[in-house]
């Protein structure tokens, strides 16, 4: 039995500048049409996606540090609510 294995070529193509300016206008026009979310959909979004472990370069203090800059914001944004 022959075996005849290939790998797949790919071919890498500079686009005009042009192109680029135009595809990172649409792109920006796209994240701008998404709009904020509200605090109650972050929320649920941060409440609903699966935890994961820290980098090994964050230290414990580094985490606790993080996690107390989020409460101190979220303290903020309910008072100005």
């Amino acid at each position: 039995m022959l075996n005849k294995q290939f790998a797949p070529t790919y071919t890498v193509q500079m686009l005009p500048e042009e192109n680029i300016r135009e595809q990172r206008e649409q792109f920006q026009k796209f994240v701008e049409s998404l709009g904020q979310p509200s605090m109650a959909e972050a929320e649920a979004f941060v409440a609903e996606r699966e935890p994961a472990e820290p980098e090994e370069d964050l230290t414990e203090e580094i985490v606790y540090r993080i996690k107390a800059k989020i409460a101190a914001a979220n303290v903020a944004e309910n008072e100005q609510s």
